[in-house]
């Protein structure tokens, strides 16, 4: 019956991927955030739940907070790049997501963000630097909500533990699904630590690359970008996400020191740099 199961599962995944449905991108709203999809909110999260259970892959039944959802859509936006599609992985994050592809792994090549950059018809070579401070800005200026939604997060499994904990009547199923979950989460904001990280990466791999092809002193900007960004890095791979945010937000206004681009004098104009 299993067997069958899992032949009937897979018939359903081979004909929704030969018509195209799950390569469809999720709809987005403000922000990077995702639309309401009956689709992607429904039927997706359906095939992948009885496909995690088939395969013995676990999850956890218990309702969805307020806050689970918030930190789901808010780390959604790192999943993907609205503002470059062409160098994101829109369809395989969505299968992630909803767990029918829950152990796959895109490749996080750090020269895709740079080749989108050189293949695309710029006007000039300050555009394209303007271009990567722009979508830096993009990433920091969502890193607060997002840091507070993981923050949130983490206080709610906290609480769930105890209260777990502090059960009158023991239930084991109930306890182990409060780990599950837990597990989840932490699954979640591990790979959004991951992907904030390549995308610190694949800035710094163009910058890099763009200084050599095409130096142009918007170059400084990028670079001052860049470098606030990683700030953000560090302390998402240390775990502060409830104190980030508001250590972070003395910064506003000002720019962290470049660190690739150093103009000497002369050397401006050429947007070459200093020796």
């Amino acid at each position: 019956m299993r067997a069958l199961a899992r032949v009937g599962l897979g018939l359903v995944l081979a004909l929704a991927t030969a018509s195209g449905a799950l390569a469809q991108p999720r709809p987005l709203g403000d922000f990077g955030r995702p639309k309401p999809s009956v689709w992607h909110d429904e039927v997706l999260p359906a095939l992948g739940s009885g496909r995690a259970r088939l395969f013995g892959e676990g999850g956890s039944d218990l309702i969805v907070t307020d806050a689970e959802r918030e930190m789901a859509d808010r780390l959604w936006r790192y999943e993907i790049s609205p503002h470059a599609a062409d160098w994101v992985f829109d369809a395989s994050a969505e299968l992630r997501r909803v767990r029918i592809a829950s152990s796959a792994r895109a490749k996080l090549d750090l020269s895709r963000y740079f080749n989108w950059l050189k293949s695309t018809g710029y006007a000039s070579s300050g555009t394209r630097f303007r271009t990567v401070a722009d979508h830096v800005r993009a990433d920091i200026d969502l890193l607060p909500q997002a840091f507070a939604a993981i923050c949130a997060v983490m206080e709610l499994d906290a609480q769930r533990a105890y209260a777990a904990s502090q059960l009158a009547v023991a239930d084991a199923r109930l306890t182990r699904q409060v780990a599950l979950r837990a597990q989840d989460n932490a699954i979640a904001i591990t790979r959004f630590v991951a992907l904030l990280e390549f995308r610190h990466a694949s800035y710094l791999y163009a910058l890099d690359r763009l200084l050599v092809e095409s130096p142009d002193p918007s170059a400084r900007e990028a670079d001052g970008r860049i470098a606030d960004l990683e700030i953000w890095v560090g302390e998402a791979l240390a775990g502060r996400f409830c104190h980030a945010p508001g250590f972070l937000a003395g910064r506003a206004g000002q720019e962290a020191l470049p660190g690739r681009v150093l103009m000497g004098r002369g050397d401006e104009d050429a947007g070459l740099p200093r020796k």
